[in-house]
C-alpha cells in the first residue's frame, strides 16, 4: 500500500512525505476496518463466513486448474459464479447430510 504513497510524494518533502503517508494510511485503514467492516461482519457467523469463502476458493482453483489442463469452458471466466453455487450447493447438502448422521 505504502507504494502508493511513495509513487505520489515529490522529490522535495519525499522522506518525510512517505513516512507521514505510510503512516496515515495504516492508521487509517486500521480505523476504517474497525469502524466499518468489523461491525458489519459481527453478526455473521464463523463457520458461514468460513464455508463461502472455502467455496469461492475452491471454484477458483477448479477454473484454474482447468484453465491450466486445457478445458474450454462454456461461458469463460463467467463459469465462475456457477462452480461457486454448484459447490456451495453441494457444500450445504453435505452439511445437512452430516448433522442427520447419514455420512460421518
Amino acid at each position: 500500500m505504502s507504494f502508493l504513497v511513495i509513487l505520489g510524494s515529490s522529490v522535495a518533502c519525499a522522506p518525510v512525505c512517505i513516512i507521514v503517508g505510510t503512516l496515515l494510511l495504516l492508521f487509517g485503514i486500521g480505523w476504517l476496518r474497525k469502524a466499518i467492516v468489523h461491525r458489519a461482519l459481527a453478526p455473521v457467523p464463523g463457520n458461514a463466513t468460513r464455508l463461502v469463502v472455502g467455496v469461492t476458493v475452491t471454484a477458483l482453483g477448479l477454473y484454474w486448474f482447468g484453465e491450466g489442463v486445457g478445458i474450454a469452458w462454456p461461458l469463460g471466466g463467467a463459469i465462475i459464479p456457477v462452480l461457486v453455487l454448484a459447490l456451495l450447493g453441494a457444500s450445504i447438502a453435505g452439511v445437512r447430510l452430516a448433522r442427520r448422521g447419514v455420512i460421518a
